[in-house]
């Protein structure tokens, strides 16, 4: 069992491992097509990170997916493929017009607020699929996660998650050494707290 850098290609295990751990997610609700494009635009970002956590037989894990440097990536990442992700999102509007609305009111979640510059590392999504909870593998991805932007030389990681009945993830964050940098509450009505993490 080791955590791996992808280079290349989305493994098909990361894309099961997030409807397992996100089943009820909006990400999620947007379709696998849509999760695949979306993240093998991060990962053809050169800021992009996607780290996969895999057994002796390929099996995933669990998975951590970030940016080098967070100010306008999502932006960029859908500018440079636009043709892509407008072809998945009209198939999602057909049924769901309103998720399109929600998806790019949130390219930036708390992007408003004064302090935030912008200028950290962001871990996007860190997932482990239920069965496998417990077993640390949630630490070992984040550790690995920030080895990576050490290497890099980012002095900073944040991430976002939600605000309320999340007490046991906000306590393992802390634990990790992050602190909450504000809340915000994003499109529709969902409270979040951003987090943040020197890392030197």
């Amino acid at each position: 069992m080791k955590v791996t850098k992808i280079n290349k290609n989305i493994p098909e295990g990361l894309i099961d491992a997030h409807n397992q751990a996100f089943h009820d997610f909006f990400l999620t609700s947007l379709g696998s097509k849509f999760l695949k494009l979306y993240y093998s635009t991060v990962l053809k970002s050169s800021k992009g990170l996607v780290l996969c956590l895999q057994n002796e037989k390929g099996t995933v894990l669990g998975f951590a997916v970030g940016t080098a440097y967070s100010k306008g990536f999502h932006k960029n990442i859908l500018l440079h493929n636009i043709f892509s992700y407008v072809w998945v999102l009209f198939i999602v509007c057909i049924s769901r017009p309103k998720a399109i609305f929600r998806l790019l009111t949130n390219l930036n979640k708390g992007a408003n607020n004064n302090e935030d510059l912008g200028d950290y590392a962001e871990l996007l999504s860190i997932a482990v699929p239920p069965q496998y909870n417990g077993l640390g593998y949630g630490k070992l991805l984040l550790q690995a996660f920030e080895d990576e932007l050490l290497n890099l030389k980012v002095k900073k990681s944040a991430l976002t998650t939600d605000y309320f009945d999340n007490e046991g993830v906000i306590a393992f964050y802390k634990k990790m050494g992050y602190e909450i940098f504000y809340d915000f509450t994003s499109y529709p009505n969902r409270r979040m707290y951003k987090l943040i993490k020197n890392l030197n």
